[in-house]
């Protein structure tokens, strides 16, 4: 494995807001498509402006670290990124549920079970990379960074 800075995980983590956040606005572009001049789309439009705007914040934080210990960053970086994935999957949750008429709540458990499993994971590595900071396994940190993010 190659060296891994603060500054790799914090891109890793940039890229993944950026294709979590890619992903969801294009559903919801599907969704203002489909429901174009319907209250639904109303509610879609403004879930778009929600989502542009916790993505747009949670970059903001990445880009405004400063001198904080590696550790705390590296916490700090995985909780931002699952805490807007969590949050993203939410608003998609309710606006599949508005869109559809009916609950779906099946569908929303099991992303939501995924996203947490796979949140919980990638939270037990932050917090080990915290206790133990090594060049390997920050390294080994952004890969599991990218892995939640784009997988």
């Amino acid at each position: 494995l190659s060296d891994a800075s603060i500054s790799d995980l914090a891109n890793g983590v940039l890229s993944g807001l950026k294709t979590v956040g890619g992903v969801v606005m294009r559903i919801m572009d599907t969704f203002l498509d489909i429901f174009a001049g319907t209250s639904v789309a109303e509610i879609v439009h403004g879930a778009q402006a929600s989502v542009l705007g916790i993505v747009d914040g949670a970059v903001a934080s990445v880009m405004g670290i400063g001198n904080i210990t590696l550790k705390d960053a590296a916490l700090a970086l995985v909780s931002l990124l699952t805490m807007v994935v969590k949050v993203l999957f939410a608003i998609l949750s309710a606006i599949v549920k508005v869109a559809s008429g009916k609950g779906v709540d099946e569908w929303a458990m099991a992303a939501t079970g995924a996203v947490e499993h796979e949140a919980s994971r990638l939270m037990a590595q932050a917090s080990a990379t915290a206790v133990d900071i090594t060049h390997r396994s920050f390294a080994e940190l952004g890969d599991a960074v990218g892995h939640f993010s784009h997988d």
